[in-house]
């Protein structure tokens, strides 16, 4: 276990895919407190975060695609978890158009 993540915050964009459930993993496995990002696929997430007990994790939803919908929702969920946001780890396929 690498102890500089124990604690810390990671957002895992595009969780619900196979890229982004591996990177949440092997974060949680690290000790990092895991939110999962998610634009469809939400049962996929809610599998994985009922894996991952040994951390605390909140799940998100949003369409990165869209301005709007980066900016709201992650400022809610990170009220919700403890710990100091350290890494934003992206598992998504495609491009974003923001920023």
């Amino acid at each position: 276990m690498n102890a500089a993540l124990n604690g810390k915050i990671v957002i895992v964009t595009g969780a619900s895919g196979a890229i982004g459930s591996a990177t949440a993993r092997r974060f949680a496995e690290e000790g990092a407190n895991v939110v999962l990002h998610y634009h469809r696929n939400r049962q996929s997430v809610e599998a994985l975060r009922s894996e991952l007990k040994s951390v605390e994790t909140a799940m998100i939803r949003a369409d990165l695609s869209k301005e709007t919908e980066t900016q709201r929702p992650f400022g809610q969920v990170l009220g919700h978890i403890t710990g100091q946001t350290q890494i934003i780890a992206g598992g998504m396929e495609g491009r974003l158009l923001w920023p």
